[in-house]
């Protein structure tokens, strides 16, 4: 089926995580449910890794989040994400995007050019440098992701942002019969 999915059980509740790219659509669209009611309660975050060649802006609403860049070649880019969900409700998270706070990590090792996280303690939770919206008791939430860059579009966020505009929680079932069929 071209579709990635996460079962898992808890206690009595069974969680099932969903994930595909719509070939027509262009869109990554993750889906979250459990076996009961009002029990999905999350962050959904967009974030980047540190990056001294690329500048980056982001913001979110309580239903969307948008992150747009540029690398210093001059290439733009973006990223946005609907949040949608039946039942709960959205709550405010993390509303504009946050500069890192210290000095990325030496991007030199053996010859060789890398970034990466913070390896002095990789056990501990990374803080989020980004732009984020929660979720709590939700009963199914569906998200929609989009990418674009300035080769494809002059405004690359206000491009993925009106793309996604149209998207409802009923448009899931039929993006996934779609996505099947073309995948097959």
């Amino acid at each position: 089926t071209g579709i990635v999915e996460v079962n898992y059980q808890v206690g009595s509740i069974h969680y099932k995580r969903e994930y595909f790219c719509s070939w027509r659509e262009n869109v990554l669209v993750v889906r979250l449910t459990s076996s009961r009611a009002g029990v999905l309660s999350g962050e959904v975050a967009l974030s980047r890794i540190a990056d001294p060649e690329c500048t980056v802006t982001g913001r979110a609403e309580l239903d969307r989040l948008t992150m747009e860049g540029t690398f210093e070649e001059g290439v733009r880019f973006a990223v946005s994400a609907r949040v949608l969900q039946r039942g709960g409700r959205l709550t405010g998270g993390i509303r504009e995007y946050t500069p890192l706070r210290k000095e990325p990590p030496s991007r030199c090792l053996k010859g060789c050019e890398y970034i990466f996280r913070d390896q002095e303690n990789p056990e501990l939770p990374q803080e989020i440098e980004g732009v984020s919206t929660c979720f709590v008791a939700a009963d199914e939430v569906i998200l929609f992701v989009k990418i674009a860059t300035g080769h494809e579009h002059e405004q690359p966020a206000q491009f993925c942002e009106q793309q996604l505009e149209h998207f409802s929680i009923s448009d899931y079932e039929r993006l996934k019969n779609e996505h099947i069929a073309e995948h097959r």
